[in-house]
């Protein structure tokens, strides 16, 4: 019993010690909207409806309802950047985008809607 009672209060001090890992989702976005504000930076995903992303070929989001994904421009604006360069190639050339996400609205930039938007973590233009 005096061995048991240290390793319980190890574990409950490990458990409260370590950060939840938030979920990240992944999935293909046709981008429509392209927006920089002076707090974040987004995009918008194809919707012919909200949350049906399967009506468009190659669209899929994960989470219904997500229609943007954003980016917060005083904690990356370099990504920011990037994200608004990848993102503009894209729509002149009518390419699909492969998007990482976070999952957590808590995560969520300034101005992201819990509802509708989420962070952006990646953002990737293949051919």
């Amino acid at each position: 019993m005096r061995f048991l009672a240290p390793v319980l209060l190890l574990s409950l001090l490990f458990a409260i010690a370590s950060p939840a890992i938030a979920a990240e989702h992944r999935g293909t976005c046709w981008i429509t909207e392209i927006a920089t504000f002076e707090n974040r930076v987004h995009i918008r995903c194809f919707t012919s409806s909200p949350g049906s992303f399967s009506s468009h070929p190659g669209s899929n989001l994960p989470d219904p309802g997500v229609l943007y994904l954003a980016v917060d421009t005083a904690k990356s604006l370099d990504f920011a950047n990037r994200v608004l360069a990848i993102a503009e190639t894209a729509v002149q050339i009518k390419a699909y985008v492969s998007v990482i996400y976070e999952s957590d609205t808590s995560q969520n930039p300034p101005g992201c809607l819990t509802a509708d938007c989420r962070k952006l973590t990646a953002v990737t233009l293949s051919n």
